[in-house]
C-alpha cells in the first residue's frame, strides 16, 4: 500500500520522512520510491498481519507521523 497525505505540512521525500518516523513507534515502512520514482512523497507499508494488529499499527503511524509534524514546524 502507498500512502501519501498532501496535507501534511512538511516537504519531504518519501525516504526523509520514513527516515523521520520516531523508532519507537516499532513501524517499518518504505519510501514509496522502493516502487519506484512515481512513488516519491509517499510511504510503503505491508499490510500482512492480522486486523487486529494492523488496528494498532494505524494509530502507531498516526502517533509517529503527528511526532515528524510536531518536531518540524517552522519555527515562529
Amino acid at each position: 500500500m502507498l500512502l501519501r497525505d498532501p496535507g501534511v505540512p512538511i516537504h519531504a521525500s518519501g525516504s526523509d520522512f520514513a527516515d523521520r518516523l520516531p523508532a519507537d513507534e516499532g513501524l517499518a515502512v518504505l519510501p514509496g520510491t522502493a516502487s519506484g520514482p512515481r512513488g516519491e512523497y509517499h510511504l510503503r507499508l505491508a499490510l500482512t498481519a492480522p486486523v487486529p494488529v494492523l488496528e494498532q499499527d494505524v494509530h502507531r503511524l498516526a502517533n509517529g507521523v503527528q511526532s515528524v509534524i510536531d518536531h518540524h514546524q517552522p519555527e515562529s
